[in-house]
């Protein structure tokens, strides 16, 4: 019975191996048609689904307590990934601020603070992705975190067209409730 223990005990690590090198080459794969990577696939949809996370990431690799987020483990496999753009210059954060995946945007300025500023090929900040698509939920993150210094460079950042996401919001003119609510804490924490 040990013996058949230790046996399993040391497939289980060769299962973890071979989950990372097909997560490592999963990472690394682009779309042929529009250049996206599987992170910008998780991030644009707030995760994978849960038919391809399965088979992915056996339960032998997951701690019990906290499964890692699909967009985290990608991350791991190639931190890189965060920096590779699809064929419009789109990043996986703008992919997620288009999506309004508020949790992946978190995670990827966490693991990755710079991508910030990164800016597609209209010369958008993910804050102008969020704005554009009315995803207000990363819009008042970023406005309510104006203190932290990363997101200071990118609230009055222009576009190539001269535009801010503050200017873009503006003129979206938004029914929203939850317009008015970032309008204020935005201009309030702009002045």
């Amino acid at each position: 019975m040990a013996a058949d223990m230790r046996q399993q005990e040391g497939g289980d690590h060769r299962h973890v191996a071979a989950d990372d090198e097909l997560l490592a080459r999963l990472s690394s794969q682009r779309d042929n048609d529009n250049g996206s990577t599987p992170l910008h696939l998780a991030a644009s949809i707030n995760g994978l689904p849960s038919a391809l996370y399965i088979p992915i990431c056996s339960p032998r690799v997951l701690a019990p307590l906290r499964r890692p987020k699909p967009v985290e483990l990608l991350l791991k496999a190639n931190e890189f990934a965060a920096y590779q753009p699809d064929n419009q210059g789109m990043y996986p954060i703008h992919a997620a601020a288009s999506a309004g995946s508020l949790e992946t945007v978190k995670i990827l300025l966490e693991k990755h603070p710079d991508c910030a500023t990164l800016r597609d090929a209209r010369g958008r900040t993910f804050l102008h992705a969020a704005v554009e698509k009315k995803r207000f939920g990363v819009v008042k993150y970023v406005c309510h975190w104006k203190r932290k210094e990363r997101f200071a460079l990118i609230l009055n950042a222009q576009d190539n067209n001269g535009d801010t996401a503050l200017s873009m919001l503006e003129i979206l003119e938004s029914s929203d409730a939850l317009f008015g609510v970032i309008r204020n804490a935005w201009t309030y924490r702009i002045k």
